[in-house]
């Protein structure tokens, strides 16, 4: 799911990007299988359009996203960078 939302740099303005959302733990029958949200995110690997990996602060920076499909958005810490590239990143949140 693509929704634009804020990205809050520690310190810093809150900062309107893109991202795209994948609920990990939901069922093919789209309901939720764990009590605790597990959250990926695909985000540009940019520090004007997304989240530039040189200026991004796991476990203090966040995003404000739904915790859950359908629900009322939260600010969401950023756990780790899953993996990335020149022109993304897949981040965790908790």
């Amino acid at each position: 799911m693509k929704i634009n939302t804020y990205y809050r740099k520690t310190g810093q303005d809150d900062r309107n990007i893109d991202v795209l959302i994948f609920y990990k733990n939901e069922g093919l029958d789209g309901q939720i299988h764990s009590r605790t949200p597990n959250i990926n995110v695909i985000v540009r690997n940019d520090s004007t359009t997304g989240i530039s990996s040189e200026e991004i602060d796991t476990g203090g920076d966040k995003l404000y996203i739904p915790g859950r499909r359908g629900r009322a958005t939260r600010w969401m810490r950023i756990a780790k960078i899953l993996n990335q590239n020149p022109g993304f990143m897949r981040l965790e949140l908790k």
